[in-house]
């Protein structure tokens, strides 16, 4: 595994004066460091979220999924739903640009089939706050506006963050900020926690029981049955303090 992913890196960076260790790293989020040790043969064996950072920027997302489930089986099952279904990984521009919560809003109501107005904007985040964000994602050329309704619509909204620890953590975190307490009992709403210890099959279990339920919400977003145009935003984390 290690040897096949050096010498994709290893093909990337010697395909373009442009490309180089440096800018890898900046652009997969993984330190230089890694990068060297992976490059020189000094480690034995790497993350997975660590490959998948590096692959998603010099891979296609095809050649991302089949190096997953060849290297990583267990879980390049829930990585392949997550995945196969979309286009194309979201570009670096994008994964920067969402870390910030209010980007992250304006993304999430333009893509939106029906796509959302610049007053709907403004009065959820006010027009200072607006401006600002629809600058930021005008100057990445990120959004459209339909000449037929004025609505403001994410150019391409068929592509995955899937990969990008950082971005997903963020992302948890805009989520625990849009929770209402007052509508926990409504549909679209829901509040869980649980710490406990276990055992390696009970950790195995917790892993499973998340994933299947990750993957059927994620093959029921693309279900015509159910969709619509009210905005529902989920995250699964779970870790292990001990480690």
């Amino acid at each position: 595994m290690v040897n096949d992913l050096k010498e994709r890196i290893e093909y990337y960076v010697n395909g373009s004066k442009s490309r180089s260790l440096c800018k890898l790293a900046k652009d997969s989020s993984v330190p230089y460091t890694t990068l060297r040790r992976i490059t020189q043969g000094e480690v034995t064996s790497i993350n997975q979220e660590t490959a998948v950072s590096l692959l998603r920027v010099i891979e296609k997302p095809e050649a991302v999924i089949g190096f997953i489930e060849k290297h990583y089986p267990i879980s390049g099952k829930a990585f392949k739903a997550f995945t196969s279904k979309l286009d194309h990984f979201a570009k670096r521009d994008i994964l920067d640009l969402i870390t910030d919560y209010n980007v992250w809003y304006v993304v999430c109501m333009a893509e939106k089939k029906e796509g959302v107005s610049k007053a709907t904007l403004i009065r959820y985040l006010g027009e200072v706050t607006t401006e600002k964000v629809l600058t930021r994602l005008n100057d990445a050329e990120l959004l459209e506006q339909s000449s037929e309704t004025g609505k403001l619509h994410l150019k391409n909204k068929n592509f995955s963050t899937s990969g990008s620890a950082p971005a997903g953590l963020a992302i948890i975190r805009h989520i625990t900020l849009c929770y209402e307490e007052q509508n926990r009992a409504e549909a679209g709403h829901m509040l869980a926690n649980l710490t406990c210890g276990w055992n390696e099959k009970g950790l195995t279990l917790v892993r499973e029981t998340l994933k299947e339920a990750a993957i059927k919400l994620m093959d029921a977003s693309q279900n015509p049955e159910y969709a619509g145009d009210t905005t529902c935003a989920f995250g699964v984390i779970a870790c292990v303090l001990d480690r």
